[in-house]
């Protein structure tokens, strides 16, 4: 919390949501995920900013299987308690999560 707190997330979400550079997106989105998790859970306070920029990669439609993992992931950390569910459905990126369950 003492590093999200900082605001790391609003600076890769810029990153993520703004930059042309693939590479720069894909790593900014690794960033982020690992920020969604820990024991203790991040504060939703703190890292509800990273909703936007997971969903954006992860309806890139990405080669990078761990990324996308990461990605799902951090989504489930996220969504950990009922009310926060409806921010991840209301992106739209249900239909991308169900097309990553027929990845091998």
């Amino acid at each position: 919390n003492i590093v999200i707190a900082q605001a790391p997330i609003e600076r890769l979400t810029n990153i993520v949501m703004n930059s042309p550079n693939e590479s720069l997106i894909t790593n900014g989105a690794w960033a982020i995920t690992n920020l969604c998790r820990g024991i203790p859970t991040p504060k939703f306070e703190l890292v509800k900013g990273s909703i936007e920029p997971i969903c954006k990669v992860l309806k890139m439609q990405l080669k990078d299987i761990e990324l996308l993992m990461d990605c799902s992931w951090a989504l489930s950390y996220l969504s950990e308690r009922k009310n926060r569910i409806k921010a991840i459905i209301d992106t739209g990126v249900v239909p991308h999560l169900v097309r990553l369950l027929d990845i091998e």
